[in-house]
């Protein structure tokens, strides 16, 4: 089943994903490297369900932001992308020192950053650039 999510440039916020109208914006103004990171922490949300549960993930924000830049740190090291200087920041910022927390999110960081990778690797293999061609 393909992914309903395409990306797009669009003014501030740096990206938001908008769930009716199935797309994730990234601004345009900002440098190829952080829109790359920034498209993987909003798939990030997208693949640990952070959207679909939106009471969730106002409640619990701290730990979705976490899963989220976590899993865009894995995708951008996957590509040679060093996002450290503003992801670990970002997971401690968001996590509050709770480290419990932090390790509590590997499998739902992995099971997404698998997710989002393969469906890199197979669109590299097919010449698509269209996250939501496989799934």
């Amino acid at each position: 089943m393909a992914t309903p999510w395409s990306a797009v440039n669009v003014p501030p916020p740096t990206a938001t994903p908008t769930r009716p109208a199935g797309v994730v914006r990234v601004r345009g103004d900002i440098d190829d490297a952080h829109a790359v990171k920034t498209l993987a922490h909003e798939l990030g949300h997208l693949e640990c369900g952070h959207v679909k549960d939106l009471p969730t993930y106002l409640t619990c924000r701290g730990r979705c932001e976490v899963e989220a830049e976590s899993v865009a740190y894995v995708v951008a090291a996957a590509h040679g992308l060093d996002a450290s200087g503003y992801s670990f920041a970002y997971v401690a910022g968001w996590a509050g020192g709770d480290l419990t927390g932090v390790r509590e999110a590997a499998e739902t960081v992995t099971k997404a950053a698998r997710t989002i990778l393969g469906r890199c690797n197979a669109n590299t293999a097919t010449g698509s650039d269209d996250l939501a061609d496989t799934a």
